[in-house]
């Protein structure tokens, strides 16, 4: 399993670009930003985990991909696919934040502006790579980049260039219900469309699959993203009798579906113990439960956080082929461990390099194109 993305947690509320990306932040009624720098934290952990994931268990043990496994390590770094779950509980948290005040035109242009610039960089790349050493492992073509390069490729069933990019259809579809929300006027009611949505889930799992409002509503994940858009009503408006019987609905309901999924996802070998499942989703609610209460709240030194938020989202999207790849060749001469910190650390030099030297000017270019524009 693999994650992205992927939401901003830079939130001017006046301006039309963001989500998943740096330090959380908006506009009080006083006109001061409110930052909440440990999302941009949480957003790092999780992106650096999935990375571990792949490169000490997946690839080695599970996908054979690599001669390198990590006996020592991947007892637990088995376990660090649940970044992706983390991912999906930031976003619910940020994307109704950054969505406060916007229009459903103003959201869906800053939704472009933070998602595509680097993934039509990472997804090339990827796409190179595999098709010169991915050979014959690796066989879509220059038309199934095309479509990749859209970003709706899974909606009509082409292939992937890289596995973890189905995190993002699933957040497209989210972005989707969150659009429509801003289309109806209706995205203040944020926790009646969590019980809605919730019930939904349960009926879909317990009683009888909703064919089409499965995938469309995304609701094998919807617990993660509405477990973050509860505690980013409790984060707004405190703790009321509404939110708080939701987030036990929530905890529930992922954690059953999850594990529902880790059983499927067993038969391949990833084995996983329920109990410790359990016990990471306990802590992965409990974070955010003091970051909802403001009780988790980083200091203005440690704002360089954002600078590993930002590194998130090209990270993420470049570490599993492109990765692989690298370790892959590393390995005879520099051995694992060493293969394993020459793969970081290109890694995380080409996400800097996106991140800094791409994204942000492509991304302030298209925010003053469209700020002229009202979007």
């Amino acid at each position: 399993m693999t994650t992205q993305p992927l939401a901003d947690t830079c939130i001017p509320a006046e301006a039309s670009a963001v989500a998943a990306g740096s330090a959380a932040s908006v506009r009080t009624e006083a006109g001061a930003a409110e930052r909440v720098y440990i999302l941009d934290g949480l957003r790092f952990i999780a992106a650096f985990g999935v990375f571990l994931y792949h490169i000490t268990y997946r690839a080695p043990e599970i996908d054979h991909l690599t001669g390198a496994p990590f006996p020592e390590w991947s007892g637990w770094t088995r376990y660090l696919h649940l970044g992706v779950q983390l991912f999906f509980m930031i976003s619910g948290f940020v994307i109704f934040w950054s969505a406060e005040g916007k229009t459903a035109k103003q959201f869906v242009w800053s939704r472009f502006v933070r998602l595509y610039p680097a993934f039509w960089v990472c997804c090339t790349l990827t796409f190179l790579v595999c098709h010169h050493w991915w050979r014959p492992y690796f066989d879509l073509g220059v038309g199934d980049w095309l479509v990749n390069m859209t970003m709706f490729q899974q909606f009509i069933h082409v292939p992937s260039v890289d596995a973890p990019y189905w995190t993002l259809t699933e957040e497209l579809r989210f972005y989707m219900l969150t659009c429509l929300l801003l289309l109806i006027r209706q995205q203040h009611r944020r926790l009646t469309f969590v019980a809605v949505w919730m019930g939904m889930s349960l009926f879909d799992f317990y009683v009888h699959k909703i064919p089409l409002a499965r995938y469309e509503m995304t609701l094998q994940w919807a617990p993660m993203f509405a477990s973050g858009i509860v505690y980013y009503d409790i984060f707004k408006r405190g703790p009321h009798t509404g939110n708080l019987l939701l987030l036990p609905v929530c905890f529930l309901t992922g954690l059953m579906r999850f594990l529902a999924w880790e059983a499927n996802d067993g038969k391949s070998g990833a084995v996983c113990d329920p109990g410790v499942i359990a016990c990471i989703f306990v802590g992965m609610h409990g974070i955010f439960a003091l970051i909802a209460l403001r009780k988790l709240v980083i200091p203005r030194r440690l704002a360089w956080l954002t600078t590993l938020g930002a590194l998130t989202y090209p990270l993420y999207l470049i570490h599993n082929r492109i990765g692989i790849t690298i370790a892959t060749a590393l390995t005879p001469a520099a051995g694992r461990w060493g293969d394993l910190l020459l793969t970081l650390a290109f890694s995380l030099s080409v996400a800097y390099f996106i991140a800094f030297w791409i994204e942000a000017p492509a991304r302030r270019f298209l925010l003053g194109w469209g700020r002229r524009r009202g979007l």
